[in-house]
């Protein structure tokens, strides 16, 4: 069972590249796969939607308890899936998707697209698709018939967000990060200041 989990507001496009992965799955190499999305697409028809659409209870829109919500949904899910089309908005997003699949302990196949190539490590965290139905339907068709590299992708991936991208292990970076902003911004209302000065 394959799952896609996030708000599908602004990716309605990018879930659309699986249709025909999953069409070419069960028509001819009769798989059965099914495709669960948190959220999903309010306004296609019933009739027209070829993935299960799972609401998010009332209550559970708040990111803490969305998380517990999600995670009590996650043992029926073998492996998660996160397509993305090659646009300049998609290659800015960041790896929310990894990790959050990650943390949820579930293998993952990811576009090739953006942060994606680096964190996936070249298949170690993760296995990478190009944007094409033979690509995504080659990686979901190995994820599905080998358990070895489903425990492989989910351990690595697992032991990669745990050890090094918790908030605990990577404060010290983002306070970093955050202070040098800061500098950053100092000297340029400086540098401002004196520019204006002299005028």
């Amino acid at each position: 069972i394959m799952s896609c989990i996030g708000p599908m507001a602004r990716s309605a496009e990018d879930l659309a590249l699986l249709q025909p992965v999953f069409d070419r799955l069960r028509e001819h190499r009769d798989f059965d796969i099914r495709l669960f999305v948190v959220g999903g697409e309010a306004d296609r028809p019933m009739s027209d939607r070829w993935y299960k659409r799972l609401h998010i209870p009332g209550g559970f829109s708040h990111y803490p308890a969305f998380v517990s919500w999600l995670r009590s949904r996650s043992g029926s899910w073998h492996a998660a899936v996160a397509p993305l089309r090659d646009t300049a908005f998609n290659r800015c997003k960041s790896d929310l998707k990894f990790l959050e699949y990650s943390a949820l302990g579930l293998p993952g196949v990811y576009s090739a697209v953006g942060v994606y190539d680096r964190v996936c490590r070249a298949g170690e965290r993760g296995l990478l698709a190009e944007n094409t139905v033979a690509a995504w339907a080659d990686a979901c068709e190995r994820l599905a018939l080998d358990a070895q590299l489903r425990a492989d992708l989910r351990r690595h991936a697992y032991q990669h967000v745990i050890g090094r991208r918790r908030l605990a292990v990577a404060e010290p970076a983002y306070l970093e990060a955050l202070a040098s902003l800061s500098t950053a911004d100092s000297s340029m209302e400086e540098t401002t200041s004196r520019a204006f000065a002299r005028r």
